[in-house]
């Protein structure tokens, strides 16, 4: 078992929550492993429970059904990411900065937590009805963090976009969809991915340099001449 989906699998328990039980966190760290492996229909609750050292009975004891366990691997999943936001994110200052930090703060997580991204990401599709949208819910959750901060920018003239809701849901896409890509032995280091990514997500909300955004909130206008663009991250594949 990684280091990795270990702690995919033990997310920051937020105040209120029950202690997980013996044996919980490695059940859900295996479940990380098996289906990014093996993808959802080819992982088995025994197979799951081996790699958990423990026994399948025992692992029925936790989870009534394999597609239970995928729901609340995915939960657990987004509680972490959000946990992770929230504590990267300043209270305060410019929408810009937190902007950034929030990005920062998700590719981090998108690394470090690479195989319950993919996970995330891939074998959603398997949920149906309270499952589905219990971890639709939580989603909605992350997103709104990012809509916050785009709102704000837009509101203070920082950003210029016209689409903050669409641009804040792009940004999220952007954010998760690394974990498909990302290659650890590539020649960008995450620190310089996640400035690319931050330089992507400033573009998607038309940011405006410092110096414009208090003439620009002023005068209602968009700066003249600016052109956009983007560096690509390069996938190391």
């Amino acid at each position: 078992m990684t280091s990795e989906t270990a702690s995919a699998a033990r997310p920051s328990r937020p105040k209120g929550r029950p202690q997980t039980r013996p044996n919980e966190a490695a059940i859900f760290a295996a479940s990380v492993e098996s289906f990014g492996e093996k993808g959802f229909n080819g992982a088995s609750m025994r197979d799951i429970a081996t790699r958990a050292g423990t026994s399948l009975a025992n692992l029925y004891n936790y989870v009534p059904s394999k597609d239970a366990l995928l729901a609340t691997v995915l939960r657990q999943a987004n509680d972490d990411l959000i946990a992770t936001l929230t504590a990267h994110i300043p209270e305060g200052g410019t929408a810009r900065a937190r902007l950034e930090a929030a990005v920062h703060a998700y590719v981090g997580w998108s690394i470090r937590s690479q195989t319950a991204g993919v996970v995330a990401l891939g074998e959603f599709r398997y949920l149906r009805g309270d499952q589905r949208s219990e971890v639709v819910k939580a989603r909605d959750t992350t997103e709104q963090i990012f809509t916050r901060i785009v709102e704000d920018g837009s509101a203070t003239g920082e950003f210029a976009t016209p689409y903050p809701h669409e641009a804040a849901r792009n940004i999220v896409l952007l954010c998760s969809a690394l974990a498909t890509w990302y290659r650890p032995q590539g020649p960008e280091s995450p620190e310089t991915v996640a400035r690319q990514q931050a330089r992507l997500a400033l573009a998607m909300v038309e940011a405006r340099p410092d110096s414009e955004t208090a003439t620009s909130a002023e005068s209602g206008g968009r700066p003249r001449g600016r052109g956009r663009g983007g560096s690509r991250a390069q996938r190391g594949e």
